[in-house]
């Protein structure tokens, strides 16, 4: 029920990079039209089944248009669907149309257009139009693709030649009109009764940007009679999808763009901050002060929906009627979610580079700059490289690296850093005694160097420099950053404490701790200094500023944040999907280079750890260590309650119970029962588990039966492809889901919690369309589903299967016709909903044929 109900106040998505915007009257209310409506408004008109569009001959174009902010980028599959119910014989050519357009700028301007219209002989086509190189004409206007003929008596040109019309048949009221991207390249599709499946009909090149607006629109220039269309809905499956802002999804695929700013009764609060329209009629002043047996107040009429209900009728638990009063009077609560009903929140943010001068610590890895280096003495007379008289050349000036001076540095400490790799930082500051210099790379400059301390790509880094001889304190540091893929950034900081250029370094003082990236069960990760490790637990300080006591039988290694990292992070990711049965340590010799030991950790304070290694405790300097994991242990119970996963900025993720909002904090209780506060402003997403719906790919299968073809067995992944690439079906992206190979066999134990099984089953696109496997679905052993040729060269499937009263679910794929060529299968999306939140039967039928061309088995027989 709620489900099909959010709809009508939101948009749907399928995934992160989705947009479907459906134009029917109960999800596309009348602000929405005038927002996003252009054209003759009294063209438009919203119905039950969409948005229909009457254009009289000679009026202007008019139609619908997505909203200004939202960009499409990277690959991407546009569908728009319509009903044609009258589509006039034109005086002349292109004098009467029906057509999908996109732009990379102005939607005026479109990059590519896809028509349907009637030629004035009758004859019922496709148009596909691109932009012109020159003058940004479209193909088909009057000014676009003329071409100039010799006369050959003077005088003016004879009238241009007429432009190349490229058309194909059409058939068919129903139709699709599709644009699919491909790096730069567009190509045209339709689906009508001209064919069973898509026809291809043409392919532009539309450039390197994102596309910044798609329209449906009718024109009629010179018709005999009104364009008469229904635009049903556009959808779009896209790499990326951004301008849209926060987006809440629920387990239904409904998606609710709006903060979330508390919790209530395990509600989760959604505003809308979008300013409210002012009342059409405002009251006259001093109404309110007459007598109410004067004036009586009039009741309004509820308002009907398509379905007969009224708005009064919908749940309060999405639909807010007297939200109460409002600290912002521009933000309004737009609807409550039961938690066990969310599936995920996604925060359209970037981050912000920010620097904090940390101070001057018991830290010395940098010295001042070098002195200018002496030109090689030239022999008499060899001036010609030598400058002019009155011009003095400048000094050369050595990169110098940086090396430990004896004196403490200046500590600062970056965040919201992109990821990418940093080729230069240049920074400057004012002191008492003039302007002081410094460089990453000090090539060819009298600058001192930087000592950058940063883990792979990580979003937080550590400065140091080397404090030149004025005091700093109050003064603004001026950071300039280029990254290696050509963008830059700058930022300031401020100097809140004094600095001391004699100030020693003392090797005997503590070392402060050190930065560490702490990897934790369920693709958990937190990062931060690491304070202390003893037999039970971890103490880290976390970039927020919570110090968490992790214990360890949730710990599976750690990787210190060094700045000259032997062990690659790629390498430690590995030993970590591949824990033994003792600990290991990743420790440097005396020669710099990675040595493994195999043992115990026992503990870590202060700048030692302390290692068991053939049942003797050694003691080494944390420094000395880039790493270690632990000894492989039984996976924790999952949870049977909703728990939310948070993904902050840098790749940090922590579940736990989600307790309060308090203004810029989030408050939540780890698995081990401790209190965060998790800053809002660092949250990117957080995906709930232990809801309504489960996703195959967050359990853990209770058997696994993988039988190669040939001696070399290909292990399945979650969420990624075989060789650890994003997922992507049928050309668009696929955030869940499973990978496998023939012959794959997977077994989920059910225990009778669940009613529904729905998932999409085709082919990864590296198949190449050469794929062909023996796939079926099994429920207590009772054959659910079969196809024993399913085929890369085909669709995909869309299934939803009854599974209620069922103990185990088996997905096998099993060798096709051609052994196993090219049998590389995704189940994507594969969930399970309990009793109660599955969708209403036929709803996935309803969806394969009006949204997309896979096509659904719904089974109604039971296990």
């Amino acid at each position: 029920m709620l489900g099909g109900l959010v709809v009508w106040i939101g948009l749907w998505a399928a995934g992160a990079g989705d947009y479907h915007r459906p134009l029917a009257e109960k999800a596309f209310d009348q602000a929405a039209l005038d927002a996003e409506g252009f054209g003759d408004k009294k063209a438009l008109a919203r119905e039950a089944d969409g948005l229909r569009v009457t254009l009289k001959p000679g009026e202007a174009e008019a139609g619908w248009k997505t909203p200004q902010q939202l960009r499409i980028g990277g690959d991407c599959t546009i569908t728009a669907t319509l009903d044609i119910r009258k589509l006039p014989k034109p005086a002349r050519e292109d004098g009467a149309a029906i057509g999908i357009a996109v732009a990379t700028q102005v939607i005026d301007q479109p990059e590519a257009t896809l028509l349907r219209e009637l030629e004035p002989d009758g004859r019922d086509i496709y148009r596909p139009i691109e932009k012109s190189a020159a003058g940004g004409a479209m193909m088909g206007s009057p000014m676009m693709g003329r071409r100039r003929v010799f006369n050959p008596f003077g005088g003016p040109d004879p009238t241009p030649a007429k432009p190349i019309r490229h058309t194909f048949p059409a058939k068919g009221q129903s139709i699709r009109l599709e644009l699919r991207r491909q790096g730069q390249s567009l190509r045209f599709q339709v689906y009508d009764e001209m064919a069973k499946e898509p026809r291809e009909i043409g392919k532009v090149d539309i450039g390197p940007m994102d596309i910044g607006g798609v329209k449906l629109f009718v024109a009629n220039r010179n018709g005999a009679e009104p364009v008469d269309v229904l635009f049903r809905d556009l959808i779009v499956h896209a790499d990326r999808i951004t301008g849209l802002g926060t987006a809440v999804r629920t387990i239904h695929g409904t998606v609710l763009h709006g903060e979330p700013t508390a919790l209530e009764h395990g509600k989760l609060v959604i505003m809308d901050n979008t300013p409210a329209a002012p009342p059409a009629n405002p009251p006259a002043a001093g109404t309110a002060d007459l007598p109410r047996q004067v004036f009586t107040p009039v009741r309004a009429a509820p308002t009907r929906l398509p379905s007969g209900g009224v708005v009064a009728e919908l749940p309060r638990l999405v639909f807010v009627s007297n939200p109460g009063p409002q600290t912002n009077p521009a933000a309004r609560v737009k609807a409550r979610l039961p938690l066990d009903q969310v599936e995920s929140i996604t925060f359209e943010r970037s981050s912000m580079l920010a620097v904090k001068f940390v101070g001057q610590p018991n830290v010395d890895t940098t010295g001042p700059g070098g002195t200018p280096g002496k030109d090689d003495k030239k022999a008499a007379g060899d001036d010609l490289a030598a400058p002019p008289p009155g011009t003095v050349p400048p000094p050369k000036m050595p990169k110098v690296e940086p090396k430990p001076s004896g004196i403490r540095d200046i500590h600062l400490v970056m965040s919201g850093l992109r990821d990418a790799a940093i080729q230069q930082i240049m920074i400057q500051c004012p002191t008492d005694k003039g302007q002081a210099m410094w460089q990453l790379d000090t090539t060819g400059t009298p600058a001192w160097p930087v000592s950058l301390r940063r883990a792979g790509k990580e979003t937080w880094a550590d400065l140091f420099l080397e404090p030149p001889d004025g005091d700093l304190n109050n003064k603004q540091f001026m950071i300039n950053l280029m990254y290696a893929d050509g963008q830059n950034a700058q930022v300031q900081a401020q100097a809140t404490g004094k600095t001391d250029p004699k100030l020693k370094f003392d090797p005997a003082a503590p070392t402060p701790a050190l930065d560490a990236r702490v990897y934790l069960a369920e693709d958990e990760q937190l990062f931060g200094k690491l304070e202390a490790l003893s037999a039970d637990a971890l103490t880290l300080t976390t970039t927020w500023g919570d110090k968490v006591d992790v214990p360890l039988a949730r710990v599976l290694g750690v990787y210190m944040g060094m700045a000259d990292h032997k062990e690659t992070p790629e390498s430690f990711a590995k030993r970590l999907k591949a824990p033994g049965g003792e600990d290991l340590l990743l420790a440097r010799a005396k020669d710099g280079e990675v040595v493994t030991i195999g043992g115990v950790v026992e503990a870590a304070k202060g700048e030692k750890l302390t290692f068991a290694y053939r049942g003797k405790s050694r003691t080494l300097a944390l420094k000395q260590v880039e790493g270690f994991v632990l000894a492989a242990k039984p996976a924790p119970a999952p949870p049977t309650d909703v728990r939310p996963t948070f993904t902050l900025s840098g790749g940090l993720t922590l579940s736990g119970r989600w307790v309060k909002v308090e203004g810029d904090k989030w408050e939540v209780e780890t698995p081990w029962g401790q209190a965060v506060k998790l800053p809002a402003a660092e949250v990117r997403g957080v995906r709930f588990r232990g809801g309504e719906m489960a996703y195959l790919s967050d359990l853990q299968p209770s058997k696994v039966e993988e039988t190669p073809y040939f001696a070399r067995r290909t292990p399945y992944r979650r969420d990624v492809t075989l060789d650890g690439s994003p997922l992507k079906l049928d050309d668009r992206a696929v955030e869940k889901g499973l990978s496998v190979h023939s012959r794959t066999a997977l077994t989920y134990d059910l225990d009778r919690r669940y009613t529904t099984f729905e998932a999409t089953v085709g082919f990864d696109p590296s198949a190449n369309k050469k794929g062909r496997v023996d796939c079926r679905v099994f429920a207590d052993g009772k054959e659910l589903y079969a196809n024993p040729d399913l085929r890369a060269d085909a669709p995909p499937v869309r299934l939803s299967l009854p599974v209620a009263g069922a103990d185990q679910l088996r997905l096998v794929v099993d060798f096709g016709a051609d052994e196993d060529t090219g049998d590389r299968v995704i189940w994507a999306d594969a969930r399970l909903y309990r009793p109660g939140a599955a969708p209403a039967p036929g709803a996935a039928s309803v969806a394969a044929t009006s949204t997309d061309r896979s096509p659904t088995t719904t089974t109604a027989s039971r296990p």
